[in-house]
């Protein structure tokens, strides 16, 4: 227990009715209570008038004078018993007014007086009252007793004579009022004390921060700072930094303009929190740093100083440039992505809409071969050749110009300041002609290519999505006419895309209506006039009254995966109507159907033709599907596999369009083929052109070699049909016979 707390100085001042005096003596360690050693103060309390009991923490009795002990009977002082014992009700020796004081004390709250109503003992009508005081903390009391009026004995031994009682008096108040001194200069002593540890603890909590702490004057002169803050602007000690700067202004701000900035905040609104700088280290290099200042003013609001706790924020400004470089940057070539070559497109609509002379183009590409690399030597080849194309790209442009990646095999470029359209074009050129040169990938050469898009004055529109739609239209009608390595969008694409988008949901409608019929174009036996077959054609009526040709919505519906279902549909029409005419006793005859590429790879398409086969009874051996050379160049093996699967079924193929593909001849011993289709642009000119005649010999020559049915189209007039003839053709089609003919006119042709 802290006992020199039991007599603070207000508490003894209260206690002998004297007035506190602070005198200056040097800073000593306090000394311990007067009423435990020394005997001079013990006395004094013992010769007091009033009743003195002293309680330590525990509620143990430290002090207890006569009085005390007078007005309570309490043969012997009780030190070091607990109050409550020495005060319990139950002791028959103790006056009655005891248990009134016990349970008064236990009542009383700190620094509160309690005025007791006793009954004489001796039962007088006179009514005494017991006066209690009592301070302390906790269990630690200071308790004062005094009878009102007081008592006409208060000490056994009765009354001493006048002279010996004023001396004793005159001695008693020297021994209180040098106690009351000493005991004030050794709080105040205390209280120095525990400033310096205060001040201490300040110091080293400054001193150790995590955190820079400093502080300066408004014309910028440091006053202090911390071995944080030292460190952090490249310092060893905080006296090397003090010393650095005591000649000339403090100017931790590495940017004047930010420094200006602060100044103005801390001015206008007292304090600023996390504001981010760059501070300037002692070898002239920024640093990041956030930083809370407030403003510490004097009398009248004048500014006294700034003070400041910084931290060092590098490495969290690094991360978050390198979260927002890989937001904006493609991982795999470093390239800018979609979302930076928007940002900056809309940069360069705004400063066109600023500068009506300024000018920009975007070229959008797509590499051609991409795929068929990365299918056969694998992903990892395949980034490597992206990587590479990347290189390429960006070594045909300027610096000023923007290259980004969208994914996959696409790539955008921005090009700024083309006041000559031809520049775009040149650069588009430049492009392609050092893609299409072979690269090393694998120790292989690969020829890359690319198809692109180019939309000049791209200044001229509103929002920059736009531009990226037009461009992207523009490089698939690049990719689509094979000859041409780039295209130049324009309005007419536009309202071509507008109307592909039209029949697209035409299409989604007549799959859902049934909206479409098949005819049937006869196929003649040139010997005797007969009819060999048909070949099924797809209609579509639209809801306008138009009639459709194939040629213009399949290729619609393979782009949106619509020729699935359609395809599908067009065959069960077929089956049902070849199962028709078998039933009503018609002679057997060919049938072909054409086929889509997308169709052959699905991989539910084989059971597909065999559900409708079971389902109608047709006779497998009499189907033909016809398929282009174009089909296998995109997915050959695929359509490899779903060939031969088709033709487990029984189902038979024949090539169309032959004679017009690049590498036929090599496909043709491969293939599971039983027919084939000469083209009709040998037959255009036949009569006029010994060429045409010679190569159409040589086809027909080279299927009866193979073993192939031969069928020549596009039959439309008698000439052509002579020289045919003569040539050996034995199958022909086309309208110089028979137009295409709904099911019940092609009927009556075979006789049903």
């Amino acid at each position: 227990m802290n006992q020199a707390a039991l007599f603070p100085a207000k508490l003894l001042q209260r206690l002998f009715g004297a007035r506190s005096v602070l005198a200056a003596e040097p800073e000593v360690e306090a000394p311990r209570p007067p009423s435990l050693w020394d005997p001079a103060f013990a006395k004094a309390v013992e010769e007091l008038e009033e009743g003195v009991m002293l309680l330590d923490g525990h509620g143990r009795i430290i002090v207890c004078n006569g009085v005390f002990r007078h007005i309570f009977r309490l043969p012997s002082p009780p030190l070091g018993q607990p109050f409550v014992g020495v005060f319990n009700p139950g002791r028959p020796d103790l006056p009655p007014h005891a248990a009134t004081f016990h349970e008064a004390v236990l009542a009383l709250d700190l620094r509160h007086e309690s005025i007791l109503e006793l009954s004489r003992e001796d039962g007088g009508a006179e009514r005494r009252r017991l006066v209690i005081l009592a301070w302390g903390e906790g269990a630690e009391r200071c308790i004062f007793c005094r009878f009102d009026p007081p008592l006409a004995h208060p000490l056994p031994g009765g009354r001493q004579e006048h002279s010996e009682t004023a001396l004793r008096l005159e001695r008693q108040e020297l021994l209180r009022l040098n106690a009351q001194l000493r005991i004030e200069n050794a709080e105040r002593r205390a209280v120095a004390q525990a400033l310096r540890r205060a001040e201490s603890r300040y110091r080293d909590i400054f001193d150790n921060a995590g955190e820079g702490i400093f502080q300066w004057t408004p014309d910028w002169r440091l006053i202090s700072a911390n071995m944080s803050f030292a460190r952090m602007l490249g310092f060893a000690t905080v006296n090397a930094l003090q010393l650095s700067t005591r000649d000339r202004p403090f100017h931790f701000c590495y940017d004047k303009e930010v420094a200006l900035r602060l100044m103005a905040e801390l001015e206008s609104k007292n304090s600023v929190a996390n504001f981010e700088l760059q501070v300037q280290r002692s070898d002239g290099s920024p640093v990041w740093a956030g930083m809370s200042a407030r403003r510490v003013t004097g009398p009248g609001g004048v500014t006294n100083y700034y003070e400041a706790f910084i931290e060092n924020i590098a490495g969290r400004k690094s991360a978050e440039e390198k979260l927002i470089y890989q937001a904006f940057h493609d991982p795999l070539t470093g390239l800018a992505n979609r979302a930076l070559f928007l940002d900056r497109l809309r940069m360069a609509l705004r400063r066109a809409q600023r500068k009506p002379d300024f000018s920009f183009s975007v070229l959008y590409l797509d590499l051609d071969r991409f795929k068929i690399v990365n299918d056969s030597l694998g992903h990892s080849a395949g980034d490597e050749v992206l990587c590479r194309a990347a290189e390429i790209i960006g070594s045909c442009v300027r610096d000023v110009d923007t290259v980004a990646r969208f994914g996959g095999d696409e790539f955008a470029v921005l090009i700024e300041g083309t006041e000559r359209s031809s520049l775009a074009v040149h650069v588009a050129r430049r492009i392609h002609a050092a893609l299409i040169s072979p690269v090393i990938v694998r120790d292989q050469e690969v020829g890359i290519g690319a198809s692109i898009g180019v939309v000049l004055k791209a200044e001229e529109y509103i929002h920059a999505e736009d531009i990226l739609r037009d461009a992207d239209t523009a490089m698939y009608r690049a990719k689509g006419r094979r000859k041409l390595c780039y295209c130049i969008f324009g309005k007419r694409m536009r309202e071509e895309t507008m109307e592909s988008i039209s029949l697209e949901a035409e299409l989604r409608n007549g799959v859902k209506n049934n909206a479409f019929q098949v005819v049937y174009q006869p196929m003649v036996n040139l010997l005797d006039g007969s009819v060999h077959g048909f070949e099924a054609l797809l209609r579509w009526t639209r809801k306008t009254g138009e009639s459709m040709s194939p040629t213009r919505f399949i290729p619609i519906a393979e782009d949106t995966g619509l020729i699935n279902s359609i395809g599908l549909h067009t065959l069960e029409l077929v089956c049902i109507q070849m199962a028709a005419w078998e039933q009503s006793g018609g002679e057997p005859f060919i049938l072909h159907v054409n086929i889509s590429g997308k169709q052959l790879v699905a991989k539910s398409f084989a059971r597909d033709v065999a559900r409708l086969l079971k389902k109608t009874g047709v006779n497998a051996d009499l189907l033909r599907f016809e398929i282009t050379e174009s089909v296998l160049l995109h997915d050959t093996g695929a359509c490899m596999s779903g060939m031969h699967q088709i033709r487990d079924l029984g189902v038979r193929f024949c090539l169309d369009d032959f004679g017009t593909g690049f590498s036929s001849l090599s496909y043709l011993r491969r293939l599971p083929l039983s027919s084939i289709k000469i083209d009709r642009s040998f037959v255009s000119d036949i009569e006029t052109d010994p060429q045409s005649l010679a190569i159409l010999r040589n086809l027909m020559s080279l299927g009866d070699d193979l073993g192939l049915a031969v069928v020549v189209e596009g039959i439309e007039r008698k000439s052509q049909m002579e020289f045919l003839t003569a040539a050996g053709c034995t199958l022909a089609q086309g309208f110089y016979f028979h137009k295409p003919l709904v099911a019940e006119e092609a009927g009556r042709l075979i006789g049903v």
